[in-house]
């Protein structure tokens, strides 16, 4: 078996490489056809952090849409160590650098950095980036073709190349779909970013499995999408893409399911939006005050799911849910029963997992309601309820600003 090892140029730097990982796909439709141009996959390198070209790597990440040209060349030591093959790229961006130290046998440990790096179009060469005799004799010496190779890292080095990089992936959203589930997406400047944010997540898709998230690529996808500000033509202002929650609903691999009878799910709700009758003129309302007592008003759209008819049900973890505040700031916790099989076209669930997000690990899954009757807006719960759908029952508040009474009343206590 041939030999091989990679290297970073970057403005004249030379950086060994320890690992790479580089996909592309072409995103196809139910029946297995091509629906989309072929999209490069982000490229994921792991190095030593080198004494050599630390501080141009941190400027690189550390940098808003900081452009730079650079090339990945693996070597072959039976072609005398001539490169083999480059990945090139005019313009890229460094969206993640995470440093990483852990010890070993050996007398001092092993420092390293992984590097994320996306760009409007990476160029793939036989040969090195300035060799085209070499990239012909190259080919003529029959190298497989990139149909052949879904990542350029497995064909230069098997032993280090990620695993998910050679498996069938199909995208489960076009990128018009993925852009509406990112507030501000329209108004993004420059869009390019929703190509990458995109590619990004579908390369971290691609690299997850069923309760295991692979967490480099979704803190690729995150570092991106906190990093980006759109202007609102609205106001003039600049805010948070996204409001920097994640996008896609913050769930990937999603599916569509019935909610059916004895599925149990549970929730922690974290808005109230329940009031009390003005005293000195009841047709309007007002906050309600210490000591009050109310039935509460449940609302919102996900849930967690516990278990099904006939299992037992088990609570997932509150990190694997990746939600956006600590577990003591949520005024409300509780559960939700399906009584009976709930007609798809009132409601249906989205069953996805859920990304790594707010430096919680994720890993968990998530069930998002999609209310289709627009005669329930603003009332879905309640009708839910009344029309024997779902029982809920309030179990607590986390915050402690409440106390639980019978029948999913509750007082207000600060």
């Amino acid at each position: 078996m041939a030999s091989f090892y990679a290297e970073l140029h970057l403005e004249g730097v030379v950086i060994p490489m320890l690992q790479c990982s580089y996909s592309f796909q072409q995103t196809t439709d139910a029946r297995g056809r091509v629906s989309a141009r072929v999209r490069q996959g982000p490229l994921q390198l792991l190095l030593d952090v080198p004494d050599n070209g630390a501080d141009l790597l941190l400027s690189w990440a550390a940098t808003p849409f900081k452009a730079m040209a650079g090339q990945v060349i693996f070597y072959d030591d039976s072609l005398g160590s001539l490169p083999r093959e480059t990945i090139q790229f005019a313009a890229g961006q460094c969206v993640h650098y995470e440093e990483t130290f852990r010890t070993s046998d050996a007398e001092s440990g092993a420092y390293t950095c992984q590097l994320t790096i996306t760009a409007p179009e990476f160029e793939l060469l036989a040969g090195g980036p300035a060799a085209p005799a070499l990239a012909a004799a190259i080919s003529a010496a029959k190298m497989p073709g990139l149909a052949a190779v879904p990542s350029l890292a497995l064909a230069a080095a098997a032993a280090v190349a990620s695993p998910a990089a050679a498996k069938a992936f199909v995208a489960e959203y076009t990128l018009a779909e993925f852009a509406k589930t990112i507030k501000g997406a329209e108004h993004m400047q420059p869009p390019e970013v929703i190509e990458q944010i995109y590619d990004l997540f579908n390369a971290a898709s691609a690299a997850s499995a069923p309760g295991k998230p692979s967490a480099p690529h979704w803190k690729a996808v995150e570092d991106l999408v906190c990093s980006s500000h759109y202007v609102d033509p609205s106001d003039g202002q600049s805010k948070p893409l996204n409001g920097h929650w994640p996008p896609a609903n913050g769930g990937y691999q999603r599916r569509m399911v019935q909610l059916k009878k004895g599925d149990v799910f549970d929730r922690y709700q974290g808005d109230m939006i329940d009031q009390k009758p003005d005293p000195t003129n009841p047709a309007n309302k007002v906050p309600l005050e210490v000591g009050d007592e109310f039935p509460v008003t449940f609302i919102g759209t996900f849930l967690s799911p516990m278990g099904t008819a006939g299992t037992p049900t088990v609570p997932q973890s509150f990190e694997s849910r990746a939600l956006d505040r600590a577990e003591a700031k949520y005024p409300l916790a509780y559960t939700a029963e399906v009584l009976n099989d709930v007609p798809v076209d009132l409601v249906e669930g989205e069953l996805a997992e859920v990304i790594p997000w707010y430096g919680q690990p994720g890993g968990g899954t998530q069930m998002r309601l999609l209310f289709k009757d627009d005669t329930w807006r603003r009332q879905e719960w309640k009708q839910m309820q009344d029309q024997r759908f779902l029982k809920v029952n309030l179990k607590s508040s986390p915050s402690g600003e409440y106390e639980v009474l019978p029948n999913n009343r509750a007082k207000k206590l600060k």
